[in-house]
């Protein structure tokens, strides 16, 4: 498992974007859609993010040994897709209110 990771860790698409940030953004998309086509509330979808995001970056320094910089990198790729539904949501509903 850590081969995987540590491949997915040091492999870019175009030589610009890393894979594993790539993956982080489509896992934290695949929960939250999950969450809204089960009506599972946003701050529970947001702390099951988290949660699968901190056990991942955890396994992540045990095996591969990533740096605070590429933590912090997995985290905001994980929670850019909820995050930027979450500020479309609140400026749809201040403008139907």
């Amino acid at each position: 498992m850590s081969e995987l990771l540590g491949y997915i860790s040091s492999t870019s698409i175009l030589g610009v974007f890393p894979l594993d940030s790539i993956l982080h953004f489509v896992i934290g998309a695949l929960i939250t859609i999950y969450c809204l086509k089960f009506k599972i509330k946003f701050i529970y979808g947001a702390v099951i993010i988290l949660i699968v995001g901190l056990t991942k970056e955890v396994y992540d320094s045990s095996t591969i040994g990533s740096t605070m910089n590429e933590h912090f990198i997995d985290m905001f790729a994980t929670f850019l897709y909820p995050f930027l539904l979450g500020v479309v949501r609140l400026i749809k509903n201040r403008r139907l209110n």
